[in-house]
């Protein structure tokens, strides 16, 4: 007997595929700007093919390749060509940022030239049951938090302020695992945040990795009212951006 085929992860979906091509589509007529310049700067389809953050550099040409005449096509036919290119990539879960270091669930970069270090999170968990921010998980969580704060600490003694910027600090589920000082600065601030990664993008995506239906439906709803003026309001949930000493970290996890 074989064992039935898993269904593939939201990401790798036309679903989800087919939410960033609508948004897409919708700045690029609100905006007056051209199709392919949408789908490099309000979809996270750039990062997941691995090609990193979009920039002022001349793009890839597996880029240009895929977005040639793209703007001729049916909204079902974008959704095809995304859907096919992401899945001959992989899943892109695994891609990480130039400089950026894994531990677990986590994620940081060096300090910069002013000391700050960012993170970041992501759903490395193999789990059915319960998602990572689980109260069962909050020591697994903790003791990754320590590890890496633990690595920054001695490699990096110079370190100041830590950032963080994320739809995730919505949830108390996630604010938790933090310095009080860390969680309660989160502030959405002025203007509207990238939207080419995962910190707007993965909301719609449970621990399971499926599609969130009701923060598409309340997505979808929205889009019809897309204001450029700020077009990340039509999200559900706001990215909001915390910062905290990077003492108040030593402290808390005890490194």
């Amino acid at each position: 007997m074989t064992s039935p085929t898993p269904s593939p992860p939201a990401y790798l979906s036309p679903e989800y595929v087919d939410l960033q091509v609508r948004f897409a589509e919708c700045v690029a007529e609100a905006a007056g700007l051209p199709l392919h310049d949408t789908f490099l700067r309000y979809t996270n389809f750039h990062r997941r093919l691995g090609l990193g953050v979009p920039g002022q550099a001349a793009l890839p040409e597996q880029w240009r390749v895929l977005t040639d005449g793209i703007a001729s096509l049916s909204h079902d036919a974008r959704v095809e060509r995304l859907f096919a290119a992401l899945a001959s990539a992989g899943d892109g879960s695994a891609v990480l940022l130039p400089g950026r270091i894994q531990f677990g669930c986590f994620a940081c970069e060096p300090p910069n030239d002013e000391g700050m270090v960012r993170i970041h999170f992501g759903n490395r968990v193999q789990n059915t049951d319960v998602g990572p921010l689980h109260s069962s998980r909050v020591a697994e969580r903790g003791a990754e938090l320590r590890e890496m704060f633990g690595w920054l600490a001695r490699e990096y003694p110079a370190a100041s302020r830590v950032d963080g910027g994320s739809w995730l600090y919505n949830l108390e589920a996630y604010r938790r695992l933090f310095p009080p000082e860390f969680a309660a600065s989160r502030d959405p601030r002025n203007g509207p945040p990238y939207l080419h990664g995962m910190s707007t993008w993965g909301q719609f995506i449970d621990f399971r990795a499926h599609i969130r239906p009701e923060v598409r439906d309340a997505f979808l709803a929205a889009l019809p009212e897309l204001d450029m003026t700020a077009p990340h309001r039509v999200f559900p949930y706001q990215v909001l951006f915390t910062s905290a000493p990077f003492e108040a970290f030593r402290r808390a996890y005890g490194v």
